[in-house]
């Protein structure tokens, strides 16, 4: 339970840097683009559901069945799909047009953070490494949307097994979209550390507790009109890199405490040596 609080007080945390470190104006692009892309895709799903209920309801229903009740039924149940689908699909969306200036906000997060008399040791990034960062942050998206969605497959097999089916469906297809909405936000300071998506997945299962408890903050952001909407996106990528960032270190830290060679541990002191390496270079 502890994880997944730690995973609440990053949110805590990232209203905190919004107002006293001035990382607002950040906020702007993902806040406007959320804005653009909820209210349309409402009405590109009230203008294609309207039709397609009633193509639903004339010729998949049987005929015996059908009926204003049925359609109506049918309405609502296909509503709560497309809602569903519109959740998944709200964060991949907006992070992929965002992936652009996502770095740049991870790392201003991590300056941020180190505190000002520390901003050496923090990791650098340059404007060469955008375009890299932009495919990867929209390669991240792209993966954990087939997640999402193979899962929601998953659980509409899973729910047809009578009452056990139904009930384990209900269970985990909220944790898996909680765990799916946080987990991309952890990516951008993993992939400073030279992580790669594998290892970031690694990471987060390791760290579920704390990824479900950002993943719930997001999720419950995105239930406030227009506010929620706005300043979900920017603060999943606040509240994410500050959440890698401790657990990277305190992993780097219990590595030395228990001197071993491999694992999390020693790759952050390779990436420490790496980063000394380069800052010394002239």
């Amino acid at each position: 339970m502890a994880p997944f609080i730690a995973g609440l007080k990053d949110y805590v945390q990232a209203q905190r840097l919004l107002f006293r470190e001035g990382l607002w104006p950040l906020f702007l692009v993902p806040g406007i683009l959320s804005l653009f892309y909820l209210p349309l895709s409402m009405v590109f799903g009230f203008i294609f559901l309207k039709d397609f209920t009633r193509h639903v309801h004339d010729h998949w229903i049987p005929e015996f069945l059908q009926s204003a009740i049925t359609l109506i039924l049918l309405a609502i149940f296909l509503w709560i799909v497309a809602l569903y689908l519109g959740f998944l699909l709200f964060r991949n969306v907006i992070m992929i047009l965002y992936s652009p200036i996502l770095g740049f906000l991870s790392e201003a997060t991590e300056r941020v953070a180190s505190g000002r008399k520390e901003q050496e040791d923090a990791p650098k990034f340059s404007l060469a490494e955008s375009v890299r960062s932009a495919v990867r942050g929209t390669s991240m998206s792209l993966l954990t949307l087939l997640f999402a969605l193979i899962g929601l497959a998953t659980s509409f097999l899973i729910a047809m097994v009578p009452v056990v089916g139904a009930i384990l469906a209900v269970i985990l297809m909220p944790l898996l979209t909680l765990y799916l909405a946080g987990v991309g936000f952890f990516d951008p300071p993993l992939e400073r550390r030279q992580v790669g998506i594998g290892g970031t997945f690694t990471y987060c299962w390791r760290h579920r507790g704390r990824v479900l408890g950002q993943g719930f903050c997001f999720t419950l952001l995105l239930l406030i009109p227009v506010l929620g909407w706005f300043l979900a996106p920017s603060y999943g990528v606040v509240a994410g890199t500050l959440g890698g960032v401790e657990g990277w270190g305190r992993e780097g830290r219990e590595g030395r405490r228990g001197g071993g060679g491999t694992g999390w541990g020693a790759r952050r002191r390779a990436w420490a040596k790496a980063e000394k390496w380069r800052r010394s270079r002239p």
